[in-house]
């Protein structure tokens, strides 16, 4: 009995011993490691900086660590081993795991590219919050339940020089634009048409049109501009022909009305107070003074009320300043008035007759018959 008591306690000894040089060993590439990282002057333990401490997964020298590899070219070093997808264990460098629910996650090289894997999704946070978040092959920024490749809950924002922007490419791009309240929009480009689109619902990826023609419309091959409703241009100055108009509407070129009926050119004032009038102004330039081409302003037609109500409509003419120069543009002389009760006036604003001329009159030819 007493002999089987020793020869335990010499078992135990024995361990104890083994247990102990394992973490000698341990302890001097430990300290080693740690005198590196501290700068400290001196090696531990009796080790000179050149040694290496290596096992056949672990390569500990002073250049830095090797994992599986004793080729140590940085701090930390793994084995120059990849496969060609995350299917399998050797493929990755780096792995964490989770057992509720069992997922892994990897680091490694994929076709002498760094990438990484994982069996769900990816967080990347700063100070504790999910700033972006992979899901399959949808990126979400601002969200973690992306439902698009990109999908981005705030602003974006693209600035540099030259051409950069943002690139839509494909044979019809489009850009939705939801609206959760409200009927939808959309940009769109297809062959050679660029359009502004009505959305067909709220939050809609379809279009519609209310009525023959789309919202809006521009030919890129000759830059014709279609108009599907209404274009009301509600302050500045519009100009057609010219890139710097002085009026409301300022047209650089001849006009044309048409229309498969009666065509109908209306000029009315806004109402809201009295004497207010129609007029069309004539403005051309002198002959046969190539010294002085400015246009000045020839001729009148004034449309209005004559001091009242139903009753005193007229249409006057005005024609020059009777050899007055009239560079400021005022208004040229009245020289013939048609008043609603079909009177002509010449020279006169209310003319009395039928035709009645303020001056000298002049007929040739046969005159007719007389009466009073």
């Amino acid at each position: 009995m007493q002999k089987k008591n020793i020869i335990i306690t010499l078992s135990v000894i024995s361990i104890l011993f083994l247990a102990l040089a394992i973490l000698q060993y341990n302890y001097k590439i430990l300290n080693l490691e740690f005198a590196r990282a501290y700068d400290e002057t001196k090696p531990q333990n009796g080790h000179a900086w050149s040694e290496m401490q290596c096992s056949s997964e672990l390569c500990v020298t002073s250049s830095g660590v090797g994992i599986g590899t004793d080729s140590i070219n940085a701090p930390l070093t793994f084995a120059n081993t990849y496969g060609d997808g995350f299917d399998e264990w050797s493929d990755y460098k780096i792995i964490l795991w989770t057992n509720s629910p069992p997922n892994s996650y990897g680091l490694g090289i994929k076709s002498n590219t760094f990438a990484f894997n994982s069996n769900s999704s990816y967080d990347f946070d700063v100070n504790g919050s999910t700033v972006m978040t992979i899901v399959g092959n949808k990126v979400g920024i601002g969200t973690t339940s992306p439902s698009q490749l990109l999908d981005v809950n705030g602003r974006i924002r693209i600035s540099g020089v030259g051409n950069d922007g943002l690139v839509i490419n494909n044979t019809a791009p489009t850009i939705y634009l939801q609206d959760s309240d409200n009927n939808s929009g959309m940009i769109h480009m297809n062959s050679n048409y660029f359009y502004i689109l009505n959305g067909s619902a709220t939050n809609s990826l379809g279009w519609a049109t209310n009525g023959t023609y789309w919202p809006f419309r521009i030919n890129l091959t000759n830059d014709d501009v279609i108009f599907g409703g209404r274009a009301l241009f509600l302050e500045g100055a519009v100009g057609i022909g010219t890139s710097s108009p002085s009026y409301t509407l300022d047209v650089n070129g001849s006009m044309r009305l048409y229309n498969a009926g009666d065509a109908m050119f209306r000029i009315f004032p806004n109402s809201g107070a009295n004497d207010r009038s129609s007029i069309i102004d004539f403005w051309s330039t002198f002959d046969n003074t190539p010294g002085d081409p400015g246009s000045r302003r020839t001729a009148t037609i004034v449309v209005g009320f004559n001091g009242g109500v139903w009753g005193t409509e007229y249409m006057a003419f005005y024609v020059g300043r009777n050899g007055v120069a009239n560079d400021s543009a005022v208004l040229p002389n009245e020289i013939m008035r048609i008043t609603t009760t079909g009177r002509v006036g010449i020279n006169t604003t209310s003319p009395s007759y039928a035709l009645h001329v303020e001056g000298t009159a002049y007929a040739t030819g046969a005159a007719g018959s007389l009466s009073d």
